[in-house]
């Protein structure tokens, strides 16, 4: 592959995920149905610097004045259940009403309890370092709040290049052009919101890439450290990306072993000591922190109790359904769709359904042992120098662990009367809390593929492309009913109008939103929001 054809390919996948996440993050209302407003919430605190006192979880005023003002119903609530149409945001209405709803349920919201108040603290410091930003060059809310979302469009591109270049690396050609292109059109809607899964894949994927790089020359001081600070960099971005965890170990493991009986052992014992200081000691930190702070190691406790989950004993572990053929296939249907269309709702249906979709999910699933195997007989034939032994034996690792991370928060809990997982469906399948394996997982698809069809000249071409269109009519279906929503980026003037002081509180009126639950639905038919 010719670097001018690289570089211009490259520009082109960047400026098509560019314009995909932009038109997705603008199209929305604030906030989705996926925890947006907690994301959100902990976005406030860092930017104000009040996440530092750790005692605060409540949500913030900003966060009550702005969910009251500019978020819409169309996220759980059917079209049917508004015979004229659903009702405009509250900032359109006239102030004596804007008013009157602020006044009837900020007390309230004021006193909700943010369950994600102690998530790890890298995306969230990311994101309030870029909402100060965007207020300090003038961008009011709810702009400035757009603006968060609109940050992914920057990790859309970064992520973009990375893949390239790390599958240029330690795969073919043909992973090399898919696996971007993939990711440049990927409909999950995890990168049209706010929220920490939209920088898993970035951060997981430099870990893996800094790693094998350390592999392949581990006495480099900076590159180790580097290494061991991505890998603790992602464990902070989210918990659930704990696999790469024990991919470094097996790293660090494989590097040592042929080294035990030669005079460099101790030498490079202490560049991987410092891979293990730099992966491990930041977390440690940060769960010190916690400890000392809430007194809960991982910051989990609260929410666990939040959402009434209860750990079972270990006796009970395996009367979960996941270990019959019947909750094996209830896992395995919502986790293939969630992983690629997400886990919001438009209009109370999911938003990215079509069955196009769903089939490809399946296929590309099935397709992962196939990749793995054709890794696995080419490194033994010694066909390929790529992917590399290690490359090939990692990415596999990372997707397996990931996965069983998920088996393994589905039977390690009964989930009581919590709506997602309940007791009714056990099943901790949701795809996005896993995107950092997205890369990986792409690449072992396309590997699957070529091992399918690589004997019949074109064809793996045609079935790679293929792959890559599918991803498209899902998320043009879904702008096409959301560009038109009232309560979206698009319909917001550049300057709101100005605001009645309230009552209550001295601060300006800035906005009010409709929050997207049903409780908030009934609250505005009764209070005469909704006719």
């Amino acid at each position: 592959m010719s670097r001018r054809f690289a570089v211009g390919y490259l520009v082109v996948l960047c400026l098509a995920g560019a314009v995909r996440v932009f038109l997705g993050a603008a199209s929305l209302p604030l906030f989705n149905d996926v925890d947006e407003l907690a994301h959100f919430d902990l976005v406030g605190k860092y930017a104000s610097g009040t996440w530092t006192t750790r005692t605060k979880p409540t949500l913030e005023p900003e966060t009550v004045d702005i969910t009251i003002f500019f978020s819409s119903f169309e996220y759980l609530s059917r079209a049917e259940d508004f015979p004229q149409g659903y009702p405009p945001p509250v900032w359109t209405m006239p102030a004596p009403l804007q008013i009157s709803l602020y006044k009837k349920h900020a007390p309230e919201m004021k006193t909700r309890i943010n369950h994600d108040a102690y998530s790890p603290p890298v995306y969230y410091a990311l994101a309030g370092a870029w909402y100060n930003l965007a207020r300090w060059v003038g961008l009011n809310e709810p702009h400035a709040v757009y603006a968060i979302r609109f940050l992914n469009v920057l990790l859309q591109v970064a992520l973009i290049v990375a893949a390239f270049g790390f599958c240029r690396d330690y795969f073919s050609t043909a992973v090399a052009i898919t696996v971007p292109a993939m990711v440049a059109l990927f409909p999950s809607t995890v990168f049209f919101s706010i929220s920490n899964d939209a920088l898993c894949p970035l951060t997981v994927l430099l870990a893996l890439w800094l790693l094998l790089r350390w592999s392949a020359k581990p006495t480099d001081t900076r590159l180790s450290i580097a290494a061991g600070l991505a890998v603790s960099i992602a464990l902070l971005v989210k918990l659930t990306n704990i696999a790469i965890l024990p991919v470094c170990l097996l790293v660090v493991a494989l590097r040592l072993f042929p080294a035990r009986r030669t005079k460099s052992l101790y030498r490079e014992a202490y560049f991987a000591g410092l891979v293990m200081l730099f992966a491990v000691g930041p977390v440690a930190l940060w769960m010190l922190q916690n400890r000392l702070t809430i007194g809960d190691w991982t910051g989990n406790a609260m929410k666990v109790q939040l959402l009434g989950w209860t750990a079972k004993p270990w006796t009970a572990i395996f009367d979960h359904p996941l270990f019959s053929w019947s909750g094996e296939l209830a896992f395995w249907n919502r986790f293939c769709t969630s992983f690629y269309g997400g886990d919001m709702n438009w209009h109370g249906e999911p938003s990215m359904s079509p069955l196009p979709l769903k089939i490809f999910a399946w296929l590309s699933f099935a397709c992962l042992p196939v990749g793995v195997a054709a890794i696995g007989i080419g490194a033994y034939r010694k066909q390929s120098t790529r992917p590399t032994g290690l490359a090939g034996l990692i990415c596999p690792l990372l997707v397996a662990g990931s996965i069983l991370f998920l088996f393994v928060m589905s039977v390690r809990f009964d989930f009581g009367h919590c709506p997602y997982p309940s007791r009714e469906y056990p099943y901790f399948n949701s795809g996005r809390l896993i995107s950092g394996a997205l890369v990986p997982l792409l690449a072992l698809f396309v590997c699957g593929v070529e091992a399918i069809t690589g004997r019949v000249k074109g064809l793996t071409a045609i079935v790679l492309t293929l792959s890559v269109l599918v991803l498209v009519p899902p998320q043009v279906a879904l702008w096409q009913q959301t560009v038109p929503c009232k309560a979206n980026w698009f319909h917001l003037p550049l300057q709101l109008p100005n605001r009645q002081r309230m009552a209550d509180d001295r601060r300006p009126l800035r906005v009010v939103v409709a929050a997207s639950s049903s409780e908030d639905h009934e609250r505005g038919r009764q209070d005469g929001r909704v006719k």
